[in-house]
């Protein structure tokens, strides 16, 4: 799997320049290491649960998902194997008396604490119940904390349905509309009054947890200050807020700046190891100008960077070659191709 970029120096807060507590260069969850994070997608967990199913014991007669992501391979376990699936905290509270063996699923393992937690609340409730527990990935020297690790991981993972609860996030470059909140629809996007209205009553759609490194945001350098506002409301902590900085929305259409000023301010950000973007035309344009820093392209769910669109470029070219060249011969040999 492709790596995220190495992290390196101390953020500052470009408001109050004053420094942040942020993740220091090859720390991640208090783990040093080489690279900040592989990348693993719901794609990727699902097919690895998939295909180890038979390590799941077939006395299991109830999973019991870790909160919060560990519902996410819990809920896919539990349908693949024709077993309910309940949260730990139901399980707890409402008696999960009945059963008799039950599988304790977590999504990852990183230093075992989660898992000895939740397990010793368990049998605390249910000294007698057979309890196995299962993590989908593990990283390399905790598998004893688990009975079953799917897949063991050399250095930290970063897991697409737990990407805005990663620490990362300390990291990271966010796009607004259409993460934080909606996207304005044409009405809504009149530069007055509509807009206006859109900014103050928008909807939160994501929530991330903990501080963001940086907002950048393709909304007008004007509206700052309702954009504050209605970050502040929605209780979203962020060290850096970079904004548009053009007189008008006509203008922003005739420019069509969006992608070159993210790329920009990405680049030029030393701190930022991750850029999360909605619009997939923006996200390729933006890896495309920042080589060797990634992108998260939000609408196809994919981890992008220059290497892998030049790759996707190759392959493209080849195909078109070698279907031409079918086609020649084709055509020689009196064929239809």
């Amino acid at each position: 799997m492709r790596q995220l970029v190495r992290a390196a120096g101390a953020c500052k807060n470009e408001e109050a320049h004053a420094p942040v507590s942020v993740l220091t260069a090859g720390e991640f969850w208090g783990v040093r290491m080489v690279a900040v994070a592989d990348f693993r997608s719901l794609a990727a967990m699902s097919r690895r649960v998939a295909l180890d199913l038979w390590r799941v014991p077939e006395s299991v007669d109830l999973v019991v998902a870790v909160p919060q992501s560990g519902r996410v391979p819990a809920a896919f376990l539990a349908l693949q194997i024709g077993r309910p699936v309940v949260d730990l905290d139901w399980f707890l509270e409402r008696n999960g008396r009945g059963t008799a063996h039950a599988l304790l699923v977590d999504d990852i393992c990183r230093t075992g604490a989660t898992m000895a937690a939740a397990h010793q609340r368990v049998l605390a409730r249910f000294s007698d119940l057979r309890l196995t527990t299962l993590v989908v990935y593990c990283q390399r020297g905790s598998e004893a904390h688990v009975d079953i690790a799917l897949e063991t991981a050399e250095s930290e993972l970063l897991l697409e349905w737990s990407l805005f609860r990663s620490p990362v996030m300390a990291r990271a470059c966010l796009d607004m509309d259409g993460i934080l909140c909606g996207d304005a629809t044409v009405e809504q996007d009149d530069d007055g009054p509509q807009y206006l209205d859109f900014l103050f009553t928008t909807p939160r759609h994501t929530v991330p947890r903990g501080r963001i490194h940086r907002i950048v945001t393709s909304r007008l350098e004007k509206y700052r200050a309702e954009t504050e506002a209605w970050l502040a409301r929605q209780g979203i902590e962020y060290d850096a807020l970079t904004m548009l900085d053009l007189p008008s929305e006509a203008e922003r259409r005739r420019l069509r700046p969006q992608g070159r000023f993210k790329a920009e301010v990405y680049r030029s950000d030393s701190e930022a190891m991750l850029f999360v973007e909605s619009e997939t035309w923006q996200a390729r344009q933006i890896a495309r100008a920042v080589p060797g820093k990634p992108v998260f392209d939000y609408r196809s769910r994919t981890l992008i960077d220059s290497d892998s669109l030049r790759a996707s470029g190759i392959k493209r070219q080849l195909r078109a070659h070698l279907l031409w060249r079918a086609r020649l011969v084709g055509k020689k040999l009196g064929l239809r191709v």
